[in-house]
């Protein structure tokens, strides 16, 4: 568990500016074909097992574990909401009129 906790925090940067990176290039629902690439090309990369289910946008992906068990299934919104931010952190929407701010991102 400790080599896991380790490879986790070795893994934090990357997470962060992964969902800055997302924060600033906000899409609205449908239309979320950039979130959409990156979220896919960061999958493959991590080496998760992507299901094709015809989606234009959204990614849906298998992480199996090393035993037989239970099963978990999480989901995460990727739309944003159409309003301007005003946030003024350094990775706020640079779309004009399109910002994440749900509060669950």
């Amino acid at each position: 568990m400790d080599d896991l906790m380790k490879e986790i925090a070795g893994l934090e940067s990357e997470f962060v500016e992964l969902r800055r990176q997302i924060h600033r290039f906000p899409e609205l629902g449908m239309k979320e074909h950039r979130t959409t690439a990156l979220i896919l090309e960061k999958l493959r990369e991590y080496g998760v097992e992507i299901l094709d289910l015809g989606l234009e946008t959204g990614a849906c992906a298998c992480i199996r574990g090393r035993q037989p068990g239970r099963t978990i299934a999480l989901r995460a919104d990727i739309d944003a909401l159409p309003m301007d931010e005003k946030s003024g952190v350094e990775f706020s929407s640079q779309v004009p009129g399109v910002c994440h701010s749900c509060g669950h991102d």
